[in-house]
């Protein structure tokens, strides 16, 4: 058999590894990845045992991320959504604020907005909790199939997932985020498949990324993906297979401009990098060891949590016989390192964890996932769905309405309440689902809509530091010409 498409020095490299796997002695060949490299091996074998493993764990999941809605800017992607589906336009200014009414509104999760939408008008919020457990359930299964790809066993891949989503399902929530765990899964299958072409890659690839571009601001990490599978071949010597590689890369780059805001949905990500009092004011940027993360704790459950995830992925690189590859080592790398910084990166680190770790692991016994499952499914039912902050929640679908303003928004909608508004950023979105363009708000959740200097003012007024004086508080109300201020119950220091 030839193989004319590799340079010499890999064809000859994979002559070699052949022999040494037994092609040489009448033994099936294995399949080769397109550097000539051959792909992780391990027992790959599914039995009725491995399936129920399987099937136990995506129950489990399912489970997990099976709670009613609670999070504040629920109700505000639920308000674009439906604006998007009854006027069939994607607005790129903003209409429903008073500070920013008529500014450039970038458009990042537009898409996403209306997939939550569509269930929502169907079975409210039902719908979209069953439309979110779908969601986190597949991206499971699609890293489980990238890990049984590389040659992993079943047992291995859910051991592996179960210690990995240990530190991932305080973030199945329903919001845009979890269409990037789905694309990111995804990418993952995708860019590990055996005998890949430029034409079929840009075929599938393209449009997926066109597709990410337009649902959430996370399509970032299917470039940073792509970059990683150059680097193999880049250090390899595979010039073919990087030239190839790199195009990839830069035709996914160009289309991001498929979007209503054109190429602004890079701006996106970037700007936020820069504002860092955006990132200090909100907690999913916050590293799982700032002493806010849970307060009155020397280290959060997530903290602890990644600890341990680390330890374990420490553990199968150190004692894994196989090795692994340079662009998974960086991947790896730099997800823990963003891990640390922003906890909100946990749950991409766990999906890469399932898709490139099992492979590399010995035989497990089928009873140590087994019983890892069974503990957590426990769980539930004597403790409570666990989460990053907070009391355990109850399993359930639909919303938790007594967290939002009805009554609020009611008294507003039968007095026809009008005037210049100052709210408070919690009850923000419920308040424009119920209330629209009628009663523009002062401030919301999309946050890069606002300039630093803006949301500097909010949080003066909002949070009322001892350190602020009133008569600038007062000055600030009357700048601004508020004469109606809507807010939720004050804590201690109000």
């Amino acid at each position: 058999m030839r193989y004319s498409f590799l340079p010499a020095r890999d064809r000859f490299a994979l002559r070699r590894s052949r022999v040494r796997e037994g092609y040489a002695t009448g033994r099936q060949p294995v399949n080769t990845l397109m550097d000539g490299s051959l792909p992780e091996r391990g027992s790959g074998r599914s039995g009725p045992g491995s399936r129920a493993l399987l099937i136990l764990l995506i129950g489990v999941c399912a489970l997990y991320s099976m709670f009613p809605i609670s999070n504040g800017n629920f109700f505000w992607h639920i308000r674009n959504g439906e604006d998007i589906v009854q006027s069939l336009h994607i607005r790129t200014t903003d209409p429903f604020t008073l500070t920013r009414q008529g500014c450039e509104w970038l458009q990042a999760e537009w898409l996403a907005e209306v997939l939550l939408y569509l269930p929502w008008s169907l079975a409210g919020g039902a719908g979209v909790v069953i439309l979110k457990m779908a969601v986190i359930c597949t991206t499971v299964l699609l890293c489980l199939r990238a890990a049984r790809a590389r040659g992993a066993s079943p047992e291995a891949a859910v051991l592996v997932a179960v210690v990995a989503l240990s530190v991932a399902h305080g973030r199945w929530i329903a919001r845009p985020h979890i269409f990037t765990d789905l694309f990111f899964a995804l990418y993952l299958v995708v860019l590990g498949r055996s005998g890949r072409r430029l034409s079929r890659d840009l075929a599938l690839i393209l449009p997926l990324q066109v597709l990410w571009v337009n649902l959430h601001a996370g399509f970032t990490m299917g470039l940073f993906l792509l970059g990683l599978d150059v680097l193999d071949p880049l250090f390899s010597r595979a010039w073919r297979l990087l030239r190839d590689r790199a195009l990839l890369l830069l035709a996914s780059i160009a289309v991001c401009g498929v979007h209503p805001n054109g190429y602004g949905s890079i701006r996106y990500t970037t700007s936020f990098l820069h504002q860092g009092l955006f990132r200090e004011s909100i907690r999913e940027w916050w590293s799982p060891f700032d002493p806010r993360f849970q307060p009155g704790h020397p280290f959060s459950r997530t903290a602890l949590a990644f600890i341990l995830v680390c330890v374990a992925l420490v553990l199968a690189l150190v004692f894994a016989r196989k090795r692994l590859k340079l662009s998974r080592c960086v991947g790896l790398a730099a997800l823990v390192a963003a891990s640390s910084f922003a906890a909100r990166n946990l749950e991409l680190l766990a999906l890469a964890m399932i898709a490139w770790i099992p492979p590399l692991l010995p035989r497990v016994r089928a009873w140590v996932p087994s019983l890892l499952l069974l503990l957590a499914a426990l769980v539930v039912p004597l403790h409570g769905i666990p989460r990053e902050f907070g009391p355990p929640r109850s399993p359930g679908l639909g919303v938790q309405w007594d967290v939002y303003p009805v009554g609020l928004a009611d008294f507003l909608e039968r007095n026809d309440v009008t005037g210049n508004v100052f709210n408070s950023n919690e009850i923000a979105g419920y308040l424009e689902y119920r209330l629209g363009e009628s009663l523009p708000l002062f401030m919301d959740g999309r946050c890069l809509l606002y300039p630093e200097d803006l949301f500097a003012e909010y949080l003066v007024l909002a949070t009322a530091p001892d350190s602020i004086p009133a008569p600038l508080q007062v000055r600030l109300l009357d700048e601004w010409d508020i004469n109606l201020i809507l807010t939720d119950w004050p804590d201690a220091r109000g």
